[in-house]
């Protein structure tokens, strides 16, 4: 019905009129169905031609008051061919109508929506933000509605915390891909009115959502625009939170010392506060990174802050989230911590049950699964990683969802059911390499090896085993490196300004000598002037020339002194750099060569084609030794174990330490296997005595020889002889099995 309106003439001007279009929800269902005219009009419009009418009119703000006589031209316009059109209004004449409203526009109107009155905003404003339950139509009508109203007021802030709340409803609702589109524009809003707070919040919520979707790169810029805006601000607490997320974005992607780095800048941002928040948060990163890095030791002792830093601060979630991740750390050693493990993760389930999400809920359900995994109860882990899933792909939680699918691999793995295994873990990878999640893929990799040996299939077997450890050591061993180059980048620095001081002294030196020279002639023709003046003269100038001598006698002693301090200096620069190359390539508790300096021995020895064996020597149960009688007992019988193989073996023979209680020795081929089994006896003979303390050792050995392998490489040969170990430690440990020709194992 065209009626007029009765907020006419509270408004300015016909270009302030609430749109042409006033809502009647009782008439339209929502729809607007009153066209606001200067005069009672008394003729009925269809619902849908209004609506058309109302959107193209209400994406356009207030215009200028310039504008505003050619409105009212324009507007009586539009109103007189809507009255005079009539009924042809659904047939041809509605043409007409929309050639006039796009003559307004076109003529200089930037719209005709008036912002509401404070009453019809709030009225809005809790029809949308109560909406995040309604089904989706509903709910983009209600926020499209407040946030046009919201447009055509000229009030950002009030516009930015509109889009900020529907943002975090898209979430609620699964929408992460509008989620995003909404925090872009907020973001570019507040970067365009000069919005501090606005515009780090929205970069840090659009760098989440892009980290969340394996956009790594772009996250990583909008988290550091973020973490600046806060900082700016100084608002500790978000900026730390935001430097949090940067450490697990740098986490995923493997640069584990960037992620630490960043990860103490949040915890010394957490300090700056009084009392400091979310320290728990801070710990359990840093737990999780020392993890990784296989520092376990420090690992355990963080999570365990970590847990009691959240108990102290009482809030259940954030116990739940630590609880979690301390239960998966404990996992990684098997059965051992299985029952603390599955303790810890029950009451995690029990907390995100009650008050947390359904992400939170699936990756505690994950960890119970885990931990009964560990203990053997297989059915109930199946039953729990199932239910896990469930949840995860109703969070739409990619990430998780290819976690916990790895895990049900490994859990088909343990029931026999090969096939399925291999199909789970195969495209748990596929996920891990769209997100680029290395340390995933290693795990992955490590199981896939033994996946494929229990298949029977020795070549599948190794490739994943190689991809395993070259992950592992670019992980692991490429930061070290590159800091090592760092450090010897400065010694180098160093030494060229220590270089380029020394020059600078002489030059001094050879300046003062010179000009002590020239005034020494100068003396010279000044005393050969004085005899003909005066012999008191002469004497007068004979002692001054005597006192400056003595002055440049001890400034050159002085500078021959600094030079041999210099020297000395330099001397040391270059003793400290000697130790640094050893200690880069040496193992510090035993002395032996280390991991890398194997490879490379390896690699050499293959490429000059000499005929070679290749031992690895692991010893059995030495966890239980650590356990039973401590570490420092467990790195004593390291240091006798390398020293009886030293001992024990020619003098011919590499020894080098790989890692952990794992040795690797290269000895001719000829009667390899009669030494090693001969070493193998002698140190399963003699105990160890270690502080009064017998401790009785016995050593498993894998050996292979180079020509015997179908292909020659140190990858090649480093697999064999691992084979082998790993068949001798299956075989009953203790015992010595070769890898013979054609990757066949030889007792």
């Amino acid at each position: 019905m065209l009626a007029q309106s009765e907020h006419v003439h509270d408004l300015k001007g016909p270009w302030a009129l609430r749109g042409i279009v006033a809502v009647d929800p009782h008439e339209c269902a929502g729809t607007a169905n009153t066209l606001v005219g200067l005069r009672p009009v008394e003729r009925e419009l269809g619902c849908e031609q209004l609506r058309g009418v109302g959107e193209i009119i209400a994406r356009h703000p207030r215009p200028e008051p310039a504008d505003q006589f050619l409105g009212r031209v324009l507007f009586h316009v539009v109103a007189l061919e809507l009255w005079f059109d009539g009924w042809h209004w659904r047939t041809g004449g509605t043409v007409r109508v929309i050639v006039n409203i796009i003559a307004v526009l076109m003529l200089g109107s930037d719209g005709l929506i008036a912002c509401p009155d404070r009453a019809r905003l709030d009225e809005l404003g809790r029809a949308a933000g109560g909406s995040s339950a309604a089904p989706e139509p509903q709910w983009k009508a209600g926020w499209d509605t407040y946030l046009q109203a919201r447009r055509s007021c000229d009030d950002a802030a009030a516009l930015l915390a509109a889009l900020a709340t529907q943002a975090t409803q898209a979430v609620d609702r699964n929408q992460p891909d509008l989620a995003l589109t909404i925090e872009s524009e907020r973001l570019a809003i507040a970067e365009r009115k000069g919005l501090q707070f606005n515009a780090a919040e929205a970069a840090e919520r659009v760098g989440t959502l892009l980290s969340d979707r394996g956009e790594r790169d772009i996250a990583i810029r909008r988290l550091h625009e973020a973490s600046a805006g806060y900082a700016r601000l100084e608002d500790w607490g978000r900026a730390a939170n935001v430097e949090s997320r940067l450490s697990r974005v740098q986490r995923q992607a493997g640069d584990y010392f960037t992620a630490l780095a960043h990860e103490q800048g949040a915890l010394a941002m957490r300090r700056r506060l009084d009392p400091p928040p979310s320290m728990w948060r801070s710990q359990l990163n840093i737990a999780v990174l020392y993890e990784q890095l296989e520092i376990f030791d420090e690992a355990r002792r963080r999570y365990a802050e970590a847990l009691v830093q959240a108990e102290t601060e009482g809030e259940p979630r954030s116990i739940a989230v630590v609880l979690g991740a301390f239960a998966g750390y404990l996992s990684d050693f098997g059965k051992s911590d299985a029952p603390q493990a599955l303790k810890m993760a029950e009451r995690a389930l029990e907390i995100s049950t009650r008050q947390g999400g359904v992400v939170q809920r699936a990756s505690a359900r994950l960890q119970v699964g885990r931990a009964q995994l560990n203990l053997g109860q297989l059915d109930a882990a199946d039953r729990t990683l199932t239910a896990a899933y469930a949840d995860a792909r109703a969070g739409q939680h990619e990430a998780l969802m290819a976690h916990i699918l790895f895990r049900r691999g490994e859990l088909a793995h343990a029931q026999g059911l090969l096939d399925l295994a291999l199909q789970r873990i195969t495209d748990a990878r596929t996920v891990y390499e769209t997100q680029g999640n290395r340390h995933r893929l290693a795990k992955v990799h490590a199981a896939l090896e033994k996946l494929y040996r229990d298949r029977g299939e020795s070549l599948l077997a190794a490739e994943a085993g190689l991809s395993h450890y070259r992950l592992r050591d670019e992980l692991l061993g490429s930061q070290a490196i590159g800091r090592m180059r760092e450090a010897l980048n400065r010694f180098e620095l160093h030494e060229e300004r220590a270089r380029n001081a020394e020059l600078a002294q002489e030059k001094a030196m050879a300046e003062v000598n010179l000009l002590a020279e020239q005034r020494r002639v100068q003396l010279i023709y000044l005393v050969a002037a004085g005899v003909l003046i005066a012999l008191i003269l002469l004497a007068w100038r004979y002692a001054t020339a005597r006192r400056l001598y003595r002055l440049l006698s001890e400034q050159n002693r002085l500078v021959l002194e600094q030079a041999a301090q210099l020297s000395l200096a330099n001397e040391q620069l270059r003793e400290q750099s000697a130790k640094l190359l050893v200690a880069s390539v040496t193992d510090g508790l035993t002395g032996l060569k280390n991991r890398s300096q194997a490879m490379e021995r390896l690699s050499a020895r293959l490429a000059a084609d000499e005929d070679f064996a290749v031992l690895l020597i692991d010893i059995d149960h030495f966890k239980q030794i650590n356990d039973r009688f401590g570490h420092p007992v467990g790195d004593a019988v390291l240091q006798q174990l390398a020293s009886r193989l030293r001992e024990g073996l020619p003098d011919i023979a590499e020894t080098f330490r790989m890692g952990g209680e794992e040795f690797m020795v290269l000895l001719p081929a000829a009667q390899a296997r009669q030494h090693a089994e001969r070493m193998r006896v002698a140190i399963n003979a003699t105990p160890f005595r270690i502080q009064g303390v017998a401790v009785d050792i016995a050593v498993c050995v894998g050996g292979t020889t180079v020509n015997d392998l179908p292909v020659r490489s140190p990858e090649a040969a480093y697999a064999a002889a691992d084979k082998a170990l790993y068949r001798a430690k299956q075989g009953g440990r203790n015992c010595l099995r070769w890898m013979g020709t054609e990757a066949a194992i030889v007792h």
